[in-house]
């Protein structure tokens, strides 16, 4: 039997479709991402647009995990990036836009349990940063890392600005809040460990920026057991009054930032110049109620599209 599509299933088809193609700005440029990071310059091998034609998506790879061995990255089981120090970023790399499966193990190891895996789908023309995250309750003889996929969303900003995002990889932080020095207002608050947060604009600045949270924020339990290192009621009660009591409280900072701006944990300075994309990775861990961290900068440069007559 025939059927007959109606016009509301057409207008659900339609969106459908809209929201699998949507609108890739990234399968669009015909140049070239370049990249600084760590005193490095790099160019992506091809643009969005020749790899949208090529079916292939462009992968980069920054390692946030304090691990004493240069680590390898997989995608579908071949080796992609072979050795990755921490603090490193990899230039971009073309694969195979079908590749979803990607994993994290030792450089040269050829153990059958890789140390992290992660499946993401990727599409063509598109850029991804793969993310090596530490676990939290690792310590310094612990290799236990994640992998995350990270879509990079890179697209000129708009005449003028810079734009920034934030990823927090310092292991035993959440709530973390991000500060131009001099500021009254966060740039970014309440990122949680392990997120990323979208790109904002903003207006160029050299500065420093100030990752702030009260000292109730810090991550100061056990991982294993739950127990606090200090100030710890016996009592399990007394316990659970405690955790509801810093739950409020933590909510309570969140909201009131400018009441309660916290306590600044680190410190990075910065020039955000216009027209170029940065990622601001915040790295490091929290032990007790003391917090070391470092801070990577990538600097994206998206070329913008040629002007047509």
């Amino acid at each position: 039997m025939k059927r007959t599509m109606t016009t509301a299933g057409l207008s659900a088809l339609a969106m459908s479709a809209m929201l699998v193609t949507g609108c890739n700005k990234e399968s669009k440029q015909t140049t070239p991402v370049s990249t600084e990071a760590g005193g490095a310059a790099s160019k992506a091998p091809e643009s969005g647009q020749a790899a949208d034609k090529n079916d292939q998506a462009l992968v980069r790879v920054i390692d946030a995990a304090s691990t004493a061995a240069p680590l390898e990255v997989t995608a579908d089981k071949n080796s992609v990036f072979t050795r990755v120090e921490y603090k490193e970023v990899t230039p971009y790399k073309a694969v195979p836009a079908n590749f979803d499966d990607f994993a994290v193990k030792m450089a040269g190891d050829n153990a059958p349990t890789p140390l992290a895996e992660n499946s993401e789908s990727i599409a063509s023309g598109r850029h991804y940063t793969l993310v090596i995250f530490p676990e939290r309750d690792a310590d310094k003889s612990d290799k236990k890392v994640t992998l995350n996929v990270i879509a990079d969303d890179l697209q000129p900003p708009s005449a003028g600005k810079a734009r920034v995002r934030v990823i927090n990889a310092a292991a035993g932080t959440d709530d973390i809040e991000v500060f131009l020095r001099g500021q009254k207002d966060a740039l970014f608050g309440d990122v949680d460990f392990k997120e990323a947060i979208a790109y904002k604009e903003i207006d160029p600045v050299k500065t420093t920026l100030e990752w702030r949270t009260a000292e109730s924020l810090l991550t100061t339990a056990n991982p294993k057991t739950g127990d606090r290192k200090t100030g710890q009621p016996a009592d399990p009660a007394a316990r659970a009054d405690r955790a509801d009591a810093d739950r409020a409280d933590r909510a309570d900072r969140t909201i009131n930032l400018d009441a309660r701006p916290g306590k600044v944990l680190g410190t990075h300075s910065v020039n955000l110049e216009a027209g170029k994309s940065y990622t601001i990775v915040i790295t490091g861990k929290t032990d007790g109620a003391t917090a070391k961290f470092d801070t990577i900068v990538v600097e994206d440069t998206v070329p913008a599209p040629a002007a047509t007559n």
